[in-house]
């Protein structure tokens, strides 16, 4: 009779993953400071009381803070009413007259400090819903139901598609700096 023994050995290897504080961003809030980038590379910017996406600097005058129209919570949420403040005061409308007292649908500009339909946009994350956070791709629709769009360096609200020229890069440095 012949015995035979075989002895195995198992190894188990722990990781343990850290998390860096540093890369957590947290949502944007109500009164957040933001700047929209265009798929052309340049920000949606306020120039006295017009709207354009010349400029590729991201200073004062392409700064936006982003305001909710209901109080229920600070963090902006796809699907939110929110309103753009310019550093002039005014907000970002959708809808304005021509000189001829003809009504222009599709005309973007920051004339007005109102907080009314005109002003109001839904904010809309692409691909899924939740919190806003900086660097999402999010999509803004207005009272007539188009959305914001850069055609070259025109900002206009001229049609319902939620493709590139619709997609806007929001970045914010307070969302950034604001731990999850």
């Amino acid at each position: 009779t012949t015995t035979t023994t075989t002895t195995m050995t198992t190894t188990t290897s722990t990781t343990t993953a850290m998390a860096s504080t540093m890369s957590v961003i947290g949502p944007v809030h109500d009164g957040d400071t933001i700047w929209l980038r265009a798929h052309t590379g340049r920000f949606l910017t306020v120039q006295g009381t017009g709207l354009h996406a010349k400029w590729r600097a991201r200073l004062s005058w392409e700064a936006l803070v982003i305001e909710k129209a209901s109080s229920e919570s600070a963090a902006i949420t796809s699907g939110d009413a929110i309103f753009l403040r310019a550093h002039t005061g005014n907000r970002v409308t959708v809808g304005d007259f021509d000189e001829g007292g003809h009504f222009e649908a599709t005309a973007v500009h920051a004339k007005w400090n109102h907080k009314g339909s005109w002003q109001r946009f839904i904010i809309e994350k692409k691909g899924t819903g939740g919190p806003i956070y900086a660097n999402d791709t999010i999509y803004l629709r207005a009272h007539t139901g188009k959305r914001i769009a850069v055609e070259g360096t025109l900002v206009q609200a001229k049609w319902d598609h939620m493709g590139s020229w619709q997609a806007l890069v929001l970045e914010s440095d307070d969302a950034s700096l604001r731990a999850a």
